[in-house]
């Protein structure tokens, strides 16, 4: 029942922020994942750290577009959302989230993003999930988004999390594809 809650709580809130007639299959693929974006904010524990906003950070080219400005509207750990768009790896360290559409042109950036209570999110290669995991593994990844029976979803390297300070709710869990330290599930 938990992950029937878990489940209708996301679907609601894609609703709300996102609700529009008649999208394309890629655009509603990126409102779903920009849903996901903030409602990590909701079942991952970050450090304390004082805060005057959480930032979410898109490293590189942004496949959102407007779709992700509504996140700005709302809070995450009782702080105003901020939206960084950034070209390359400046100042994502200041970053709560840092979401990256293309590993291998940041590769280098994520690399440097081991820091405490940063969450890197990504978009793995379709139909070649396990050779994108194993990269993006290499380089500290935490979640990444996967397209199956067109639906997105979560495959989540437990280990790097914890190694950054990052709690997952149990709720959050049951919900997702855990992926082992060799990149594999």
């Amino acid at each position: 029942m938990p992950y029937m809650r878990l489940a209708v709580i996301f679907i609601g809130f894609f609703f709300c922020l996102f609700a529009k007639a008649g999208l394309g299959q890629s655009l509603v693929e990126y409102k779903v994942k920009a849903a996901y974006l903030y409602n990590f904010t909701k079942f991952i524990n970050w450090p304390e750290k004082e805060l005057d906003s959480f930032r979410i950070c898109i490293l590189g080219k942004d496949p959102f577009g407007s779709v992700i400005d509504p996140i700005t509207k709302r809070k995450a750990l009782g702080k105003p959302i901020n939206l960084v768009r950034a070209l390359k790896g400046q100042d994502l360290a200041q970053c709560q989230i840092v979401y990256v559409e293309n590993v291998n042109d940041h590769a280098r950036d994520l690399n440097r993003l081991k820091h405490p209570g940063v969450l890197t999110v990504t978009s793995l290669e379709t139909g070649n999930e396990n050779a994108s995991v194993r990269f993006f593994s290499e380089y500290g990844g935490m979640i990444g988004f996967v397209i199956r029976d067109g639906k997105v979803k979560l495959r989540i390297k437990l280990s790097e999390l914890k190694k950054s300070g990052l709690e997952v709710s149990a709720k959050l869990l049951e919900l997702v594809e855990l992926v082992k330290e060799d990149g594999g599930n």
